[in-house]
């Protein structure tokens, strides 16, 4: 089976945000991008489609961030 590109990078983003969200804090997308070696505007429009999903939930404002939804 092979996997593109965009789904490869969703779930290690997704395993990155549960990996450091401990204790139901957010993880920063920039965060993320930084420690996956991604572009950062690629990763948004990856979030985008795991929240669409409803994988992942998303809180603005200083301490904003994405945590799994589970």
């Amino acid at each position: 089976m092979k996997i593109n590109t965009k789904v490869e990078l969703g779930i290690v983003a997704l395993t990155d945000i549960a990996i450091h969200s401990e204790d139901g804090q957010t993880v920063r997308s920039s965060d993320i991008a930084q420690r996956q070696n991604i572009s950062h505007k690629y990763l948004e429009q990856i979030l985008l489609v795991l929240r669409q999903g409803k994988f992942v939930k998303s809180h603005k404002g200083i301490h904003g961030g994405y945590h799994t939804a589970v």
